[in-house]
């Protein structure tokens, strides 16, 4: 049937081919490595980014809440009749509006 020159070229073309897909394989399996491996770096990057801004944000409105509770204790200060009545006005209109729901 096959002489045995032509059985060596098969064989030789069979692992040749063995050989370059065996290659391709290891090419491919790098890429993924060196993409799973970007892909990390981005996320911690976001991740970091994102842990940043939010301790900007607690930073700026833990800032805002102590400066409104300074300005209203000075103007409660300065006018204790005013914020006294204030007091009671809001008072009472909750104390009616719980009331009528219950």
């Amino acid at each position: 049937m096959y002489s045995t020159v032509e059985k060596q070229a098969f064989r030789d073309k069979t692992h040749e081919t063995a050989d370059d897909a065996a290659s391709g394989a290891r090419r491919i399996k790098e890429d993924v490595r060196v993409a799973a491996n970007n892909v990390k770096s981005d996320l911690e990057d976001m991740a970091h980014q994102a842990g940043e801004q939010a301790r900007t944000f607690v930073g700026n409105a833990e800032q805002n809440v102590t400066e409104i509770a300074e300005s209203v204790t000075s103007h409660i200060k300065e006018n204790p009749i005013q914020s006294s009545l204030i007091a009671v006005a809001v008072g009472m209109f909750l104390g009616l509006a719980l009331f009528r729901r219950a």
